[in-house]
């Protein structure tokens, strides 16, 4: 096995220092933003052209983190996320130098759970020395127990050795090479994959309950799970509303298709409509309408005994009515009856109610006596007939009446 051999470091530069102080907020013990700790170069290393030092407040020209610019660089970060899915360290010795023992442990813990890093992701921008660059690694990690794929990002910095051999560096950095990283993860092109990552990562756990409650055992009660959690109501609130709303406007669109068949239906009814000419009188109170709908509009009422013209009769059970005068309109050709007046008198064959309209559902307003004669007025031709009482009229069934 062959070892990564670096120059001799400055030994008083600042140890354990992190390369990027970042909002994505990652599983405590499964997803890491990787700590760089790396030491501090030879004088006799070269820094790149186009970078700042750490006094340079302006940006970068023509250095930006750009998707598999360095095909080398990607190829190698591939070959990483290979090993650690596979807890390879005969591979990761070879390409990473000076890993701590504390990250091998976490390195083991992650392939315990990870089954592979897909769809892996190199943002590669020049790093502050020669032939050295600095990786936001992406992609999206499968879990043993789990579908759905959770995003990540880990944070690599990559240098070359004297024989041109490059390798990913964990050790400890110099101020300078620190000062580098720390502007480098805050420029704008950085915060944009950061935040990409980020919101992929939230709607994730969001959109998955398993991903989430798998997440939550792990790290507990989180910022990032409060996160989750409230951008699952959030979207659950919103799914149901526009659920809501998608629904309603089926009904309308529904109701409305349902009230221009029974409009087309009523207009060819009414033209095919049965002409007559013949007077009629009203068993219930009804409302006239505009046209032979239900929906349409409300012209008039009517009450029980008025007398109108009927002018026709549809096939759909309306009758086209003359009242008032000469004002037209529909109404059920079941409220409309044909009669014949009279004077009969008349003595009911049983005790028998007397309504207030010509409806077996209407008010009951009194009995006829089986020993008295009533007159009555009227004979519809529905079966009913009008009785004459002590200043009113009443209705009653035919059938229950004799001739006196």
């Amino acid at each position: 096995m062959q070892e990564i051999k670096t120059k001799k470091e400055n030994k008083n530069l600042p140890t354990n220092k992190l390369l990027a102080i970042i909002t994505v907020i990652l599983l405590i013990v499964l997803i890491v933003l990787i700590a760089l700790a790396v030491k501090g170069n030879g004088s006799g290393e070269k820094k790149n052209e186009n970078v700042y030092s750490s006094d340079d407040k302006k940006t970068e020209k023509g250095n930006t983190f750009e998707e598999n610019t360095y095909p080398e660089v990607a190829s190698l970060v591939d070959q990483y996320f290979i090993a650690c899915a596979a807890n390879d360290f005969t591979v990761l010795d070879q390409i990473v130098s000076e890993m701590g023992e504390e990250e091998k442990a976490l390195i083991q813990r992650k392939s315990e759970y990870v089954e592979v890093y897909n769809d892996v992701k190199s943002y590669i921008k020049l790093g502050p020395i020669e032939n050295s660059y600095l990786v936001f690694a992406t992609y999206n990690m499968k879990f043993k127990n789990l579908e759905t794929a959770v995003p990540g990002m880990e944070t690599l910095y990559i240098r070359t050795d004297d024989s041109g051999r490059m390798f990913i560096y964990k050790g400890q950095i110099e101020a300078e090479v620190s000062s580098y990283i720390d502007n480098a993860v805050k420029s704008d092109d950085a915060v944009k994959i950061i935040e990409k990552v980020n919101n992929e990562y939230l709607n994730v756990l969001a959109d998955h309950k398993e991903v989430l409650e798998f997440i939550e055992k792990f790290e507990g009660e989180s910022e990032l799970v409060a996160q989750a959690k409230q951008l699952a109501e959030s979207k659950a609130s919103t799914e149901a509303k526009a659920r809501e709303e998608a629904e309603a406007k089926a009904r309308a669109e529904e109701a409305e298709k349902a009230r221009q068949e029974q409009e087309a239906a009523a207009a060819n009814a009414a033209q095919n409509a049965q002409q007559t000419d013949e007077s009629v009188t009203i068993i219930q109170t009804i409302n006239v309408r505009a046209s032979n709908s239900e929906e349409s509009e409300k012209i008039a009422h009517l009450f029980v005994g008025d007398v109108v013209k009927r002018t026709s009769v549809t096939e759909d059970g309306w009758s086209q009515i003359k009242f008032n005068g000469d004002s037209y309109g529909y109404t059920k050709s079941e409220y409309l009856s044909t009669f014949k007046s009279t004077e009969d008198k008349v003595r009911p064959t049983t005790i028998v109610n007397i309504r207030s309209e010509c409806s077996e559902t209407a008010n009951i307003i009194g009995q006829l006596d089986t020993d008295l004669t009533y007159t009555r007025n009227v004979i519809y031709d529905n079966g009913w007939s009008q009785i004459a009482l002590d200043g009113s009229v009443g209705y009653v069934k035919t059938e229950y009446l004799t001739k006196d």
